[in-house]
């Protein structure tokens, strides 16, 4: 799984925003061939995930 932006390993120069997270989740989606996925969070990660679920309906069960 990759990290969040500004997180671990990830670029430390990038903007940082939920709705830029969510479009990275449904990106590395596309990227793995994964159309609809259990989708759950902790922490900070339940605010992407809302945004994913908010955002992307269809990519979620």
């Amino acid at each position: 799984m990759p990290d969040a932006r500004k997180h671990g390993e990830s670029l430390h120069d990038e903007t940082m925003s939920y709705k830029e997270m969510a479009e990275d989740v449904v990106c590395f989606l596309d990227n793995n061939g994964l159309e609809r996925i259990m989708l759950l969070g902790h922490s900070m990660g339940v605010k992407t995930a809302m945004q994913v679920a908010l955002r992307f309906p269809g990519r979620v069960s």
